[in-house]
């Protein structure tokens, strides 16, 4: 499945390079990242895995940039952030993965600043509460962790309520 999702991104890249401004191709290679660096990191190739997010990052980033309030692209973008700082927190690459999972959390409020009555988008948000957390924890901040930790808490009330 891997050398699928290779040959796949190969011809997701060379559209791109074709034609750099259609965001569809950008969309499309980023399933591509994605999908190979899921498949890395269930081998524990976290090192591989984070630089393909890396790069879906920034194309998810690309769309969202041409579609500002799509919610399909702000919610792939966030799964691909928070992936990205569960790879970083694996490599032992603390402060970056608080950074990816602060953008998560930032792209998360914006979902539900759209849609704030959609059950998967406030799971997403509390995902990169979760991460946010893990990156604090593993700094060794201990108080912020806590106050994340409850933040993630009281979204999960609120998603039962």
């Amino acid at each position: 499945a891997y050398f699928m999702y290779q040959g796949a991104l190969e011809l997701r890249v060379a559209l791109i390079a074709a034609a750099p401004s259609v965001v569809a191709y950008q969309r499309d290679a980023s399933y591509s990242y994605v999908g190979m660096a899921d498949m890395l990191a269930q081998d524990g190739d976290h090192a591989g895995a984070e630089s393909l997010l890396a790069e879906a990052v920034v194309l998810r980033s690309q769309v969202v940039g041409a579609a500002p309030t799509d919610l399909a692209a702000l919610r792939e973008l966030s799964i691909a952030q928070n992936a990205l700082s569960a790879a970083l927190l694996e490599l032992g690459r603390s402060v970056e993965a608080l950074t990816a999972g602060q953008d998560a959390l930032s792209t998360t409020e914006r979902i539900l600043e759209l849609a704030p009555d959609v059950p998967d988008f406030l799971r997403d948000h509390m995902t990169a509460l979760n991460r946010v957390g893990d990156a604090q924890s593993a700094l060794g901040d201990f108080t912020a962790a806590i106050q994340t930790f409850r933040a993630m808490s009281s979204d999960g009330y609120a998603a039962r309520s």
